[in-house]
Order: structure tokens, then sequence, then C-alpha cells
């Protein structure tokens, strides 16, 4: 840590040398080998020993040719090892009317976070099964400084296994993170015998259902009503209804944490001089429906990479996370939108459509895929659910004449700053793009708020009315926005719901600069989702699509796409995003002190909705575009 860094957070936190002496002593205790495996070994060759003098009496000596010599059992051993709570000892800082952006700061860690791995279950099948364990395997190191320090992984993984924490030298902290699947390859949950087949109609294009969202009073405008006691009345109408459908079951994120960090690290990690912008929630609700029209060991992939342990689960908790994030009272907007559009020719199962349609409010259309009208019907669905922002995208969408089925998601976001920007301050400088040096407008301000410290990286966050947050998360000197995405403190930043539990942080005057941006993407999802383990559902050969239709067709992923867009000015920020994944088939069809912030060089940006979910994470490498 530099002298300069010092300086600048000095006063954070205070260590306390028993805490550090402490520590230590737990560290060399939890070193020491296992004292009872020589005992447990010593009693399993007693037991085995005697096994075999029992076998040699009843058989009165040698055993004969041709006599059955007895079964010698297996021993087996196993330890579980726990969990060990480590501390990273915060650093002092001081702080001084310095620019940060040359500067690292030190870091105190995130929360120590537990959580319980839930058990695999097996099911029973009559026939043989073929049991397939599929391990997966990260490890990270990061060089923390040379005080003896131990760490404990920042974010408990929640899928289908226990994790292991190893206990690792002072200099060096490696967190590794096992998890290992182990899946069946089953028959459907539902047999094709139980269910109803639904017969679209032969229309071009049709609208089969419709989702009613639930009632969310608007947001009262103090201004207009000259009762304050009819304002009150009226506003506390408006917080109960809101309150009634955020306010989700203890747990109904669970199993998400790992998809969203694995998830962005895969479409964001690769460096690159281009803006990058992608949506976890998008992506999560159209593999969640996936899973709704798959079956077998093709459900179970689309479960793992989800974090889900069961259809069920998946589910609660696409419905719960749907409820606490819906916002539409002409304030504040966030809306997941999802459709699902049939291949008119093809009988579905009735049971599959209707549990996409209720669980992931999802409309149902029908029609010829590959014809103009149907194409445009998806376009005008995909403009009308992101406010037009991304036409330039959805205009290029078209479903293939073999299109058995597609599955469409959006999010669609705008709110506005808590603390607008004043636009007589905003003013042109320069920004340091991986290329050179451009010229762009920047937003300008000074207030009090809130500054976090990483070992790599300097952030603020930026609230918005009833909407969440926007955090803007800064490289320190020497590092890149891809060290960032990789780095496992970072990604617990971004994943973090609550900043108020972030330990190196101080409340600051800051004179904050952020360019205004405007950055969109769009992108393949087909290497990806394979890097994330969904294989078999791209295998016409391995894929398994039969709680979706009775008809004889081989059916595998045709496309997969993404486009998101996010843009900000002085007033507030506005996002959206498509995800469409189009299931194609072989239908043969013929053809307080003061700091200086500024945000002139390649930053991360995350929208975080008001219940703690990422709606939407980007790199801005150039505030043009």
């Amino acid at each position: 840590m530099s002298k300069e860094t010092e300086k600048l957070f000095n006063g954070i936190t205070n260590i306390d040398d028993d805490l550090i002496e402490a520590s230590q002593q737990q560290y060399e205790q939890r070193k020491r080998p296992m004292r009872f495996m020589p005992w447990i070994a010593g009693a399993a060759a007693v037991c085995v020993c005697a096994a075999a003098a029992g076998v040699f009496l009843i058989n009165s000596g040698a055993p004969k040719v041709g006599t059955d010599t007895g079964n010698t059992s297996d021993i087996s051993t196993s330890a579980t090892e726990e969990a060990l709570q480590q501390t990273i000892p915060s650093s002092e800082f001081t702080y001084s009317p310095l620019t940060v952006t040359e500067e690292s700061v030190t870091t105190a860690p995130p929360e120590t976070e537990t959580s319980e791995s839930p058990e695999v279950t097996t099911e029973t099948i009559p026939e043989p099964d073929t049991v397939i364990t599929e391990i997966t395997q990260y490890t990270e190191t990061a060089v923390i400084s040379s005080d003896p320090v131990t760490e404990t992984s920042p974010d408990p993984t929640e899928i289908s296994s226990a994790e292991s924490t190893e206990t690792v030298p002072p200099e060096t902290v490696v967190t590794t993170s096992e998890t290992t699947i182990v899946t069946e390859r089953k028959v459907p949950q539902t047999s094709v015998n139980d269910l109803t087949y639904l017969s679209a109609p032969d229309d071009a294009a049709s609208v089969l259902a419709e989702p009613v969202y639930p009632y969310f009073p608007p947001y009262p405008d103090e201004s207009v009503y000259t009762d304050y006691d009819k304002f009150e009345e009226v506003y506390d109408a408006w917080s109960k209804a809101k309150n009634e459908l955020h306010n989700q079951h203890a747990g109904y994120k669970k199993g998400t944490e790992p998809f969203f960090r694995n998830s962005i690290r895969t479409f964001l990690g690769e460096a690159s001089d281009k803006n990058k912008v992608y949506s976890p929630l998008s992506l999560f609700m159209a593999l969640g429906m996936s899973a709704e029209i798959s079956g077998g060991y093709t459900r179970q992939q689309f479960l793992d990479v989800l974090g889900q342990e069961s259809i069920e689960d998946l589910r609660a908790h696409a419905k719960a996370i749907w409820q606490a994030n819906y916002s539409d009272d002409g304030a504040a907007k966030c809306i997941l939108a999802s459709s699902v559009w049939l291949n008119s020719g093809i009988s579905y199962a009735q049971e599959t459509v209707d549990n996409i349609s209720d669980f992931y409010y999802s409309s149902v259309f029908s029609g010829v895929p590959g014809t103009e009208e149907y194409d445009k019907l998806l376009q005008d669905w995909l403009n009308s659910q992101t406010d037009g922002m991304l036409d330039e995208y959805a205009s290029d969408v078209k479903l293939d004449p073999t299109t058995v089925i597609a599955l469409a998601s959006t999010v669609n976001y705008s709110g506005k700053w808590r603390d607008y920007f004043n636009k007589d301050n905003t003013k042109m400088r320069s920004f340091r793009t991986p290329n050179g040096y451009i010229g762009c407008d920047f937003m300008n301000t000074e207030r009090e708020m809130m500054v976090y410290g990483g070992s790599k990286f300097t952030a603020v966050s930026l609230e918005l009315e009833e909407n969440g947050y926007m955090r803007l998360i800064l490289p320190d000197e020497g590092y890149t926005t891809e060290d960032l995405i990789n780095d496992e403190e970072t990604m617990s930043f971004l994943l973090r719901d609550r900043l108020d539990t972030f330990d190196n942080k101080k409340y600051l005057t800051v004179a904050l600069s952020v360019p205004k941006f405007d950055v969109s993407q769009q992108f393949d999802l087909t290497k990806g989702m394979k890097a994330l383990g969904i294989t078999d559902a791209f295998d016409v050969s391995a894929s398994d699509f039969e709680p979706l239709t009775d008809t004889a067709i081989d059916i595998s992923i045709g496309s997969a796409t993404q486009a998101s867009r996010v843009t900000i000015d002085e007033d507030g920020c506005k996002a959206a995003s498509f995800t469409l994944i189009s299931y194609d088939g072989d239908i043969g069809l013929e053809d307080l002190d003061r700091i200086e912030l500024v945000f002139d060089k390649p930053f991360i940006f995350e929208i975080m909705s008001e219940t703690g979910l990422p709606l939407f994470v980007g790199i801005v490498n150039d505030p043009t575009g």
C-alpha cells in the first residue's frame, strides 16, 4: 500500500494486535493434522483381519477350489471439513484532498457469510440408470499483503454440494470452491400420457394469452395535493401495496448468487476495447423457461446452472424474483416481461405452456415461423417491452421456419436520481479509452456521500428514487476492468445487496465527475451457455424436450442472443434488455473531508434493484459509444 493511499483513508479502522495474535493461533491450530486417522486405519485393519480369520475357521482352513470365500466389506471413512470462519484485519487509512484515481485503496473484507448446502436428492427409477458426475472447480489466488491474514470465501455457493474452505499461508490467500453435481438421466417428471395438448390456431400470427400484472398504485405527487392528510393517506396506500409485493419470503433468492457470479464473469470477463453490458436477470428468466420445456438430464443442466434444486424451487424463486422487482408507478419502472412463441403447426403440452405463463408472467403467441407477420409481431413485442430502446437490434430479429418454440425475456428499467446532476455543471473533458483520449460530456457535482475502498478499486453508489442504486467502480492505477471482474473481492462488492456492511468505507465530501454515457451491446449467448454447463440442449442426440410436445421431432437450441442498452444523464438512468432463445427442430419444412473522484478511464457500472439483485452490469470503455 502506497503512502498516498495510507493518507487517503487513514482512520477508517484500527487493528487490534490481540485480534491478529488470536487469528494466528487459530490458524496454527487448524493446520494440525487430524490425530484420529491412524486410529481409524488401525481399527479398519483389525476388522479386516477378524473377518479373514472367521472365514478361515468356517471353511476349516484354506478355502477349497470353487468355494465362495465370502464378501470383504469395503471400509470407507469420511471427514466433513468445517468451513473456517476467517478474518482479514483492516488496515488504517488516511484521506487527503487529492484525487484517488491513481491510488490503490486497501480493503477490509466483506461480511462473513455462511450457507447450508442442500442435499442432492436421487430419484429411484425402475430401469437401470446412468449416473453422471459433473465436477466444476475454480481456484483463485489473491495476494493481499505480507501481514498474517486468513480469508473466508466471500460468497457461499448454494448449489447441490458442500463448499470446502482451505487454510493457507499468510502471504497468499487461496479461495477454492469445488462443486460436485451428481445427476441422473431421469425420465421426464410428467409422463407424456398425462399431458393435455394445445392445438394452436392456424393463423400466421395470433395472441393466445396475455399476463395480468399485479396492481401497483401510482406514486403520489406531493405537489398536486393541498391537503397534507389526503396526501399521507394516498402515500400510505402506495407504500403498503409496494411492500406487500416486494417483501418476499426469506430465501427467495436462494441459489441465484453462483449463477450471477459465474455468468457475469463468463460474459464480461474477456478483455476488449468495446463497451459491454449484460443483464443477469434477463438470462435467468429465459433459462428458467427453458428448464420448463425440457426434461431429464437436459432439464437438470438448466437447474444446475441456475443453482436450483428442483423445478418446483425454480418456479417459486422465479415468481418471487419477478414480484420483488416489479415496479410501474409512474415514477420508477422495473418490469421483467416474458413471452412464448409457438409454431402453429405443432401441438404443445398445455401444462408446460401454462406453467411458463403462470410462473413467469408470460405472454403466449402462435404463428408460422419465418413469415413476415410473425416476425413483425415478435419485433413489435420486443420494442413495446423495452420502450423502443433496442429497436436497432429488435428490427433484425427473425424466426427460422424450423423454429419449434422461441422464448423471450426482457427487462425495462428507468429511474430518477435522488440527487440530480445540475445540467449547468456539465462540462467537456477528456476520457482515456483503451485506444487513446477522446472528449465527452462529464456530469459534475459536489456532495457528501459514502466512498468504498477495495484493494484494487474505489467505488460510489448513486441512489435512484424508489428504484435501487447505480454503483460506479473505478479501477485503481495498474488494474483494468477485466482484472476487477475476475477479482473475488470486487465480485463480492458487486453482488452485495447492502453496502452498509462493507467495512472499508468513509463518509466524505466528494467532487464527483462522471461521463454521460449511452452503451449498448448485442452478443451471441451460445458459447457462454456451453461454458456455464448447458450442453445437451444444443445437441439433438442428447436433448430431451418431451415435456414440450408429442410431435416426433428432434429439438435443440438454434440461436441464443441478448441485446442490452444503458443510458445515464443529469436526470437519471434508463436501461433495457432482451434475451431470445430459439429452439429449432427437423419438422420437414421447405426452405466531509473532500476527495476528487473522476471516472475518466474505463470503469464498471452496476444497476442494483431495490431488493438487491443485479439488473445490469457493464463496462464503459468509451462513453460516446
